[in-house]
C-alpha cells in the first residue's frame, strides 16, 4: 500500500487518467487515494492491534475504487504496467482476490 500510495504522487498523470472524466477534480481523487494508501499502510504498522479494523476499511477501500480499475479497462487506458487489454481485465478480475487479501492478511490469529 505505501508503494501504490507514493506511486500516486509520483505518477499523478497516470493514476488521473484512470479516473472517469465525469468526476470533478480528478488530480486532488488521485492525490487524496494516494494519502489513504499511505495511511492504510502506517496504520497497519503503527496500530497492529487494529489490524482487523484496518483490514476491513482496506477492503471497503478496494471497493470504492473498483469502478476505477473497470473504467480504465472499457476506456482502454494503458498506464504502467498495464498495457494491454488483457491486463487491464485481469486487474479488474483481481480486485476480488485484493479483498480478501485485506481481509484474510489482517484477521485475528
Amino acid at each position: 500500500m505505501l508503494t501504490a500510495g507514493v506511486g500516486h504522487f509520483l505518477a499523478s498523470d497516470a493514476f488521473e487518467r484512470i479516473v472517469p472524466t465525469w468526476l470533478p477534480f480528478r488530480l486532488a481523487i488521485v492525490w487524496g487515494s494516494g494519502v489513504i494508501e499511505i495511511a492504510f499502510a502506517l496504520l497497519l504498522v503503527l496500530f497492529p492491534d487494529h489490524r482487523r479494523a484496518v483490514g476491513r476499511a482496506l477492503a471497503v477501500f478496494f471497493v470504492v475504487v473498483f469502478p476505477g480499475n473497470v473504467y480504465q479497462a472499457v476506456m482502454g487506458i494503458s498506464t504502467v504496467g498495464l498495457r494491454t487489454p488483457a491486463g487491464r481485465w485481469v486487474r479488474v478480475a483481481a480486485e476480488p482476490l485484493l479483498i480478501a487479501w485485506a481481509l484474510l492478511s489482517t484477521r485475528e490469529s
